[in-house]
């Protein structure tokens, strides 16, 4: 299959349908018990994916820093422009 991001806009529905279907009780239209305080539940969703991303962040940070060790780029366009910067 040459586009593979054709699987993009399928995949974001059905991660909806499971969060629709998780998230509210079966044959009702409100929210169940586990979501219904939504500042809470808004807490501990970020909490669970915030670290992972901090983390990222600071691997993303590091790796930057040592490319700018060995290849002397001071920020703007990064490597791009090394060889012109050497």
């Amino acid at each position: 299959m040459p586009q593979v991001n054709v699987w993009v806009g399928p995949f974001f529905v059905l991660s909806g349908y499971v969060a629709g279907y998780t998230a509210t009780e079966l044959g009702k239209y409100e929210a169940s018990a586990r979501v219904k305080p939504a500042g809470a539940y808004t807490v501990a969703r970020v909490a669970g994916f915030y670290p992972l991303f901090a983390l990222i962040q600071v691997g993303a940070g590091a790796g930057r820093w040592w490319q700018s060790v060995i290849y002397g780029c001071r920020g703007g366009a990064g490597l791009w422009h090394w060889k012109a910067v050497a």
